[in-house]
């Protein structure tokens, strides 16, 4: 339809002297009924920030990761003197082998006892020994079990103690619990610590919370919600969804707001910066409803253009394009919403071609059907 009525109506105009009409593609703006939503604001937080600290005793050697320096999860961090830790586990591994050496005399030792006493009880029923001799091998061969016995666990103890020496080694080296990046140094090369002493503090790079404050009254709104949300970073426009949102049914008692917290991808976002946010009111209304793309964005304000000719419901309208201010009550997906003013229900705004249009410049628009609101909670 365009490509036929386009060049009859450039024709039509041309013939008295008038600039051939831009065509445009546009919809009628509608009214339906919609739950209405606010603009909250919140901030974006690491999903994990944690102040590493040091789990043993000692002066820090090896280099301390720098600012920024991003780190993997395992990767070492710092790492604490552990030249006392080996000495004491290099101790312990030498008891052991004592103990080794202990073990295998009491198994001899008990051995020997064994024979002895099952000797004697057979010389006792023939009366060559008396039941005092047994009773004597009886008890050697007990002596040796226990000795047997507390060597074996000599052995055990020791066992245990160099396990934990080396486990005490290893936590000489800090590693990084999670994928991040340094945003802190607590300590240098050369500095005594203990065990609790922050070292680095690392938040998270691969996902961050979004936090938002939300006013009270607004609660039942929000908590009958789908639970999807998307948030917008003023500085940037970067639009973000929300993942995972969930409400904290916990109200502030001084700011008199409660949050929702979502998780979003860490790309375009960093700890710290501030984020707006489209939430349901819970409150139904009628609403004046265009497409994102018909906005104007001017030093003045917000316009739409709307063309004014003569439209009898068709498919096409031909007219000059005039831009009315617009006000924002609230975004939906891939709408707005516009507070009562110059914009009608049913008026034919454009949608693509307005950014060249000059005010009053002649239009031909052909107009498509608008899709309904979608995520509104009719």
């Amino acid at each position: 339809m365009l490509i036929t009525l386009a060049p009859l109506a450039a024709l039509l105009l041309a013939q008295d002297g008038a600039p051939p009409p831009t065509p445009v593609r546009a919809v009628r703006a509608r009214e339906e009924v919609v739950v209405a939503r606010q603009r909250v604001t919140g901030s974006v937080r690491p999903a994990l920030d944690a102040r590493i600290t040091a789990r043993e005793t000692g002066a820090l050697v090896g280099a301390v990761p720098r600012l920024g320096d991003v780190v993997e999860e395992g990767a070492p961090l710092v790492t604490v003197d552990d030249r006392r830790l080996r000495a004491e586990l290099a101790r312990v591994r030498a008891d052991r082998a004592e103990a080794e050496a202990t073990l295998a005399r009491a198994r001899a030792e008990l051995a020997e006892a064994a024979r002895d006493l099952e000797a004697l009880r057979a010389a006792r029923a023939g009366d060559a020994v008396s039941e005092r001799e047994v009773r004597v091998a009886l008890a050697r061969r007990d002596v040796a079990a226990a000795g047997e016995t507390a060597a074996a666990a000599r052995i055990e103890a020791l066992d245990a103690d160099a396990a934990l020496l080396e486990l005490r080694v290893s936590d000489t080296v800090v590693r990084a619990p999670f994928d991040g990046v340094v945003v802190e140094r607590l300590a240098e090369v050369g500095e005594w610590v203990s065990p609790g002493d922050p070292v680095v503090r690392v938040v998270s790079t691969a996902t961050v919370e979004i936090w938002l404050d939300v006013p009270e009254r607004l609660l039942a709104g929000v908590g009958a919600s789908d639970g999807r949300f998307e948030a917008r970073v003023p500085s940037s426009d970067l639009r973000v969804p929300l993942e995972d949102a969930r409400v904290l049914p916990l109200v502030d008692r001084a700011s008199r707001t409660f949050r929702v917290v979502g998780r979003s991808a860490g790309a375009g976002l960093a700890p710290g910066m501030s984020v707006e946010a489209e939430v349901p009111t819970g409150e139904r209304a009628p609403w004046t409803l265009v497409p994102k793309d018909a906005l104007k964005y001017r030093p003045t304000g917000i316009v739409v253009a709307v063309v004014k000719g003569s439209d009898e419901g068709a498919a096409t309208v031909t007219g000059p394009a005039v831009d009315l201010p617009v006000e924002i009550a609230f975004e939906l997906a891939g709408e707005v919403a516009l507070r009562p003013g110059a914009v009608q229900p049913g008026d034919v705004v454009v949608v693509e071609g307005n950014e060249r249009l000059f005010p009053g410049a002649p239009v031909l628009a052909t107009i498509e059907p608008g899709a309904p609101a979608e995520g509104n909670g009719r």
